[in-house]
């Protein structure tokens, strides 16, 4: 749930009038994905604020903590949206609660914070770049920080479960990270996407 400008939000009203489809939900995807909670909430003030935790919703402005759903790691789920969307709980990793989402009929999975796209050679990514590939976003790996917090491990057999249950899916067309915009966060109709995903979660834990 990132900042996004008026025009950003005239476009997907139009979009979803066009569609003839109505924003119902608005789902943050970890603990600090909350900043712009109230500014979503301006935009589409009809919409169902879906929460990770109730850490997140205690961190959170929101403007109408009745219109909030808190989520929880154990099962998370939005019972009415489930036939769109399935959540997968990241868990067995800190600083953060985190999910991934998968949204069925496009075949896309949505990542937040624990893993994102690296350019390579000095080359920003681009969704045709042959060279693309993850990182994780860990201590012992990486010394960049792309997000405000780096992962470590607290539990192999929760990450391991967690990661197993994402490449799991049967088919991902493409990928959407949060902190890239459109043109570099989308790796679209991939065949090597669980290749590229498979190789991330390695550096987290060995399956």
């Amino acid at each position: 749930m990132p900042h996004i400008s008026k025009a950003a939000f005239g476009a997907i009203k139009k979009l979803a009038d066009y569609e003839k489809a109505e924003v119902k939900y608005l789902l943050a995807p970890s603990d600090f994905n909350n900043k712009y909670v109230r500014e979503w909430q301006k935009g589409f003030p009809g919409a169902v604020v879906c929460m990770v935790s109730s850490f997140a919703l205690n961190r959170a402005k929101v403007l109408i903590k009745d219109s909030v759903t808190v989520l929880g790691m154990d099962q998370p789920e939005i019972k009415e949206a489930k036939e769109s969307i399935q959540i997968y709980p990241i868990l067995g990793i800190t600083p953060k609660s985190e999910i991934a989402v998968y949204h069925k009929s496009s075949g896309t999975l949505f990542i937040a914070d624990h893993l994102y796209p690296a350019s390579n050679g000095g080359e920003e990514l681009k969704p045709t770049v042959a060279s693309f590939y993850i990182e994780p976003s860990i201590s012992q790996i990486s010394d960049k920080e792309p997000c405000n917090e780096i992962f470590n491990v607290t539990s192999d057999e929760q990450a391991r479960d967690s990661f197993t249950n994402i490449l799991k899916i049967n088919c991902i067309k493409r990928l959407v990270f949060a902190h890239k915009s459109p043109a570099e966060g989308c790796i679209y109709m991939r065949d090597d996407i669980k290749e590229k995903l498979d190789g991330a979660y390695k550096m987290y834990v060995e399956f």
